[in-house]
């Protein structure tokens, strides 16, 4: 079955709320975040293509590079500020890779989210050296403090942003979408159907029926709120128990911190004794 044209018109109307203006042409449904990273993946990359990403990069991606046998330009990630934009515009200079991957909100593993100073200037870096972004965005409405526009809105044309409904309604459900270049609709939606003829519909029916209810708003505050609770949950926990062995940062989206433990602690062995107390 074609894919779902109002599931389209309520995911563009998702992307406005993040600050994103874009048609519904530009819009491919996917199953879920992975397949929009492979599908673009396909797109981008040839055999040994370089690719550009951080040192701490979401091991789904590593699984959809593997067969191009790239090589992997990895960029210094600080904790606290993300993304490296000096080695970033130093290795767009040296080598012009195939793209840049990352997430610029509740980064996966390491929760960092970037500014919208730091957005701005990915987008130009990319427009200026002509290296397209793949930006994913699982967690872009999980923000527990003011909103940021993806890097998207500032460079339409470099920009590949995906998106999923997994961690706002359902992982089980698949479903999730690639805002893509208009000139690249074309080349991406044949890589789709090469791949899977089109995507099953009965869940995009499903999600469909959700968001006509007209609830997703007052969802996502749920969400946050929910969430909110359970991260300051672990930054107690984290200070009152580990408060002079560790360093970190509290993220203001998404699920993940990131915790340096001073090199006294043996971090192999404490995993070994959580998981004997099934903690992981």
């Amino acid at each position: 079955r074609p894919p779902l044209e109002e599931l389209k018109s309520h995911v563009k109307n998702i992307m406005a709320m993040r600050g994103v203006q874009c048609q519904e042409q530009q819009i491919i449904l996917t199953a879920g975040a992975q397949q929009g990273i492979s599908l673009i993946t396909r797109l981008l990359l040839e055999k040994n293509s370089t690719v550009a990403l951080e040192k701490l990069a979401y091991p789904g991606l590593l699984q959809a590079l593997k067969p191009f046998t790239p090589n992997i330009v990895t960029i210094t990630t600080n904790m606290k500020t993300g993304i490296d934009l000096h080695e970033v515009e130093t290795t767009f200079k040296k080598m012009r890779p195939a793209c840049l991957y990352l997430v610029a909100d509740g980064g996966n593993p390491h929760g960092v989210t970037l500014n919208d100073e730091q957005r701005k200037e990915l987008a130009n870096l990319a427009k200026e050296h002509e290296v397209p972004i793949i930006e994913d965005d699982p967690y872009g409405f999980l923000n527990y403090h003011q909103p940021r526009a993806p890097i998207k809105k500032y460079a339409e044309d470099w920009v590949f942003y995906i998106g999923s409904f997994s961690k706002l309604l359902a992982p089980t459900l698949r479903v999730g979408w690639i805002v893509a270049p208009q000139c690249m609709v074309r080349h991406l939606s044949s890589l789709k159907e090469s791949s899977d003829i089109n995507t099953a519909t009965f869940n995009h029916h499903l999600v469909n029926a959700l968001l006509n209810k007209n609830l997703f708003e007052r969802h996502i505050q749920t969400l946050q709120n929910y969430y909110a609770k359970q991260r300051n949950c672990l930054v107690n926990a984290l200070t009152q128990y580990f408060s002079y062995d560790i360093e970190f940062s509290i993220p203001e989206c998404g699920f993940f911190i990131w915790v340096y433990f001073l090199e006294k602690i043996n971090t192999s062995r404490l995993l070994q004794e959580s998981l004997k107390q099934k903690v992981i």
